[in-house]
């Protein structure tokens, strides 16, 4: 049986409160004024130059809204704060490569490198087949980068345990107990939620994650993953507000294609094999690029797309019509090659019972990474023959 859990968290809420009092407001934070918004703001206003809202301010420089809110379950409830597991770099591998990737602005020039995402998944028993001198900066690269991210993140939990003590945060959490749990019997996830993974269970034939569904009340209306150890956690802000009470209900497709993207595991495991088609990056849409920054989340992301729309279809009964019109919306944001995948998947779901697992299935998502690199090549000399001709 699948472990689910629906709660609001109090390491996220101290977070977004203390977001409030930054520029993530502005991607982050519930645009819409209602009760429990104005309560945090009354009620933290006393404490907003505290050090921890300038260093939460420096996080913003990463450029994606979901790293900080993800490192948060990496360490205990408040007030103690204290890590869960040794601070290392698979802790905290997204702030070191986003570190290292700024940094690698100078690596890239001085070694006329095309672009920093290179550095991205480079496992370190693998120097020794670079060439000497860049082998070794790439390394000091990164090494500096893990160094800085976990100074960085130290200092910032440091600061974020004063301003728990300072502004008696838990006694503010523990006031709005009763308008946490209302949030979570309204939103009726405890029983959706489970019917979502009994459907990933049987498309995967395996889904053994713990998943914990985090309520984020002064979040905007988005969901966005992260992966730890056995668990997967999915943070979801309400849909609307209504009568001054955030709205969770149906945020099942958000949900849904947050824990799709447990086809990272496949992913992680034929790392080698799908980095060699990394240059197809270059070829995806301008927000795919800036919003998922390297082509292994790139495809990560298709894949899940691909089966969100299969799982909607097959199991959920949604009309073709509305898948087509789902996949030409992800064809627009740049996904080109989010139909590719649903045709194969589509393909593996009417004759899953011919594979004893979905990692049986994998190699044919290589075979057609394969295909399509070869396709997207003579497109592109074809294209570079009109142009000259």
């Amino acid at each position: 049986m699948n472990r689910v859990d629906v709660r609001v968290d109090s390491r996220v809420e101290l977070l977004s409160i203390v977001q409030m009092f930054t520029s993530w407001r502005d991607s982050v934070i519930v645009k819409k004024d209602y009760k429990y918004k104005r309560d945090a703001l009354e009620w933290f206003k006393p404490y907003r130059n505290h050090r921890v809202i300038e260093l939460c301010e420096y996080l913003r420089d990463f450029q994606c809204m979901c790293m900080p809110t993800g490192f948060m379950v990496h360490v205990t409830e408040p007030p103690e704060l204290k890590f869960i597991e040794k601070l290392d770099l698979n802790t905290i591998y997204s702030f070191t490569w986003f570190i290292s990737s700024k940094l690698g602005d100078w690596f890239n020039k001085y070694f006329e490198k095309s672009k920093a995402i290179k550095l991205y998944g480079i496992n370190r028993s693998k120097y020794a087949l670079l060439p000497g001198l860049k082998a070794r900066a790439e390394e000091e690269l990164m090494l500096l980068g893990e160094f800085m991210a976990k100074r960085v993140l130290n200092e910032f939990i440091e600061y974020l345990r004063n301003f728990v003590y300072k502004s008696n945060f838990i006694e503010f959490f523990d006031m709005h107990r009763s308008f946490y749990e209302a949030l979570i019997e309204k939103s009726k996830l405890k029983h959706s939620v489970p019917k979502i993974i009994s459907y990933l269970k049987d498309f995967f034939k395996k889904y053994e994650e713990h998943v914990s569904v985090i309520l984020c009340p002064l979040y905007g209306s988005f969901a966005f993953g992260h992966g730890f150890n056995d668990k997967t956690f999915v943070f979801i802000g309400p849909r609307r507000i209504v009568n001054d009470f955030p709205i969770f209900e149906g945020v099942e497709d958000l949900i849904l294609n947050e824990l799709s993207r447990i086809v990272g595991i496949y992913c992680a495991r034929y790392f080698d094999e799908i980095m060699e088609y990394s240059y197809l990056f270059e070829y995806l849409g301008d927000y795919v690029k800036s919003t998922h920054g390297v082509w292994i989340q790139a495809l990560n992301v298709h894949l899940a797309s691909a089966i969100e729309a299969i799982i909607k279809h097959h199991y959920m009964g949604i009309p073709k019509e509305e898948i087509a019109s789902y996949l030409d919306q992800k064809e627009r944001m740049g996904f080109i090659f989010v139909k590719d995948f649903y045709k194969l998947l589509d393909e593996y779901v009417k004759k899953k019972d011919e594979y004893n697992s979905f990692e049986e299935f994998f190699p044919r998502i290589i075979k057609l990474l394969k295909t399509l690199a070869e396709s997207t090549s003579k497109d592109l000399e074809r294209k570079e023959d009109l142009r000259r001709g």
